[in-house]
């Protein structure tokens, strides 16, 4: 719809009215070449959602390791080093969790990071 109203109105605007008489216009005068809309099966809803909640899951895995790969920038580059700056790992997480608030936890030594680093 959106390039047919182009078509006779360059300017962009979008309204309801004018698009109602466009598409009342497309679908009289070129109803021939409209083909019917086919709803999707169970089974292509089904994967939909799931390619949906993938996409989710991966973007929200993305945003942890930047935010886990800047903690480690600013705490502890060492280690950012020895991840071979992959910060996607659940190695990269438990080094996040023991090196988050690195005043705050007197255990957090470099006897601790190596033991984390060691259990890889």
């Amino acid at each position: 719809m959106a390039r047919y109203r182009e078509t006779f109105s360059p300017g962009g605007a979008k309204d309801d009215r004018p698009d109602a008489g466009l598409l009342n216009e497309l679908l009289y005068c070129h109803r021939d070449r409209l083909r019917a809309l086919k709803p999707d099966s169970e089974l292509g809803r089904k994967l939909s959602f799931f390619n949906q909640g993938r996409r989710e899951a991966v973007d929200q895995r993305s945003r942890l390791s930047h935010a886990i790969k800047s903690q480690l920038k600013v705490y502890f580059p060492l280690a950012l080093e020895l991840l071979d700056q992959d910060t996607s790992t659940a190695l990269a997480a438990d080094l996040a969790v023991t090196l988050a608030h690195p005043g705050s936890n007197p255990k957090t030594t470099c006897s601790n990071v190596a033991q984390i680093l060691l259990w890889a």
